[in-house]
């Protein structure tokens, strides 16, 4: 079923579910949660999650602590998470206001806001949409198109649609965008950065 996880400032673990499994082992730094249905889940937000697979859709905020996630089955979506790592979404993964984040394969589309450290990312068979990154980006394999507006640090993408990047780059700064579609760079004329960019058969 589907999972909603929120960090809480009690001491407390509450959890509810609508199916007819729901056993909770909690121990000295972890709790263990296993459940047949849909689950709501309240922990203290210096946990850490740890989720072996979700059948449905996932939504986890308010834990920087962290996240470890191997496998959901519907969306995924990180608000104000700490160091996540992310094995593989069947289907589109958002985060906002987290991170470091190291991501496996996202079969549809991803999108990050306000990422907090850096990016890696195996595959996404869909679009990726990021905005106001604060680390270093690398996109091993973009199906689709990328989109960039906002990074502080270097990036690194292969693409095999368009790439859109919106830039400004600081000097030390490098960008190496390989793409089998379009690339549309933004950036000021002032900017000193290393720029190595590949469109189409080029």
């Amino acid at each position: 079923g589907d999972l909603r996880v929120t960090g809480w400032d009690n001491n407390d673990i509450l959890a509810r579910t609508d199916g007819e499994v729901l056993d909770i082992s909690v121990g000295a730094d972890e709790v263990s949660v296993t459940c047949d249905g849909d689950l709501i889940l309240s922990i203290p937000r210096r946990l850490s999650l740890d989720l072996e697979a979700v059948s449905g859709d996932a939504d986890v905020r308010e834990l920087p602590g962290g996240v470890a996630i191997r496998e959901v089955e519907g969306d995924l979506s990180l608000r104000l998470v700490g160091a996540a790592s992310i094995g593989t979404v069947i289907g589109d993964m958002e985060a906002r206001e987290s991170g470091p984040l190291t991501i496996g394969d996202v079969q549809s589309d991803l999108s990050v806001r306000g990422g907090k450290g850096d990016l890696a990312v195996k595959s996404v068979a869909g679009d990726i949409s990021l905005h106001d990154m604060q680390g270093n980006v690398n996109l091993d394999s973009v199906s689709d198109d990328l989109y960039v507006r906002g990074l502080s640090g270097n990036l690194n993408a292969r693409v095999e649609g368009d790439a859109v990047l919106y830039l400004q780059p600081a000097e030390g700064r490098a960008v190496n965008v390989s793409a089998e579609g379009d690339i549309l760079l933004h950036m000021s004329p002032r900017a000193n950065a290393a720029l190595t960019l590949s469109a189409g058969d080029a």
